[in-house]
Formats: structure tokens, C-alpha cells, sequence
């Protein structure tokens, strides 16, 4: 099995603690082991990073449903999301122009 970085998402060698190509130290318990996919950014718990998240998507759901903060929401953004729909609410729509 190929072993990945977990900062560059560059292949590395089985047994080395450092990337080789960006230097970056590797925790064994956050490197995961995975076939064809070098952009995979999973740690042990399961969490995949926010740059996993498309920015086509994130701006399309910011020009139609902006107002609402959805795309905040889809990038993991709650508390902004959250607050940007309480603004939108509050001013009766003209706080979505934000």
C-alpha cells in the first residue's frame, strides 16, 4: 500500500517520518494508507479537511442562496452561516446583501 502526506497529498515511503517533498513532519496516526487517491486528506477520526469541498459548488450556493449563508454552511462555517441567516431575517432580506 502506497502511504500519502498528509499536508501535500505527495506519495511517500512506508517507513519515512518526513514528506520529501514539503518536509512536513508525519504522525503515524494521521497518515492514511490508500490506493490511487493522493488528495485524500483523512485523519484517523474520519474528518476530511475543509479543502475537500468544491469552490465551484461553495460559489454557486453563495450567488443563489447566498442571503441564506448555505454556502458558509457547505464549507463548515455554521457559526457564520447561523448569523448570516439571523441577519438576513431580521432586516426583512436587505441584511442578505451582505
Amino acid at each position: 500500500m502506497a502511504k500519502y502526506c498528509t499536508s501535500c497529498g505527495s506519495q511517500m515511503e512506508e517507513n519515512s517520518k518526513f514528506c520529501q517533498k514539503c518536509g512536513s513532519p508525519q504522525d503515524d496516526n494521521e497518515l492514511v494508507n490508500s490506493g490511487n487517491n493522493k488528495s485524500t486528506n483523512v485523519t484517523s477520526s474520519g474528518n476530511t479537511g475543509a479543502g475537500s469541498r468544491s469552490k465551484i459548488v461553495a460559489g454557486l450556493l453563495g450567488i443563489f442562496l447566498g442571503g441564506f449563508g448555505i454556502h458558509n454552511f457547505y464549507l463548515g462555517y455554521t457559526n457564520k452561516g447561523a448569523i448570516q441567516i439571523a441577519v438576513t431575517i431580521f432586516t426583512c432580506g436587505i441584511g442578505s446583501l451582505w
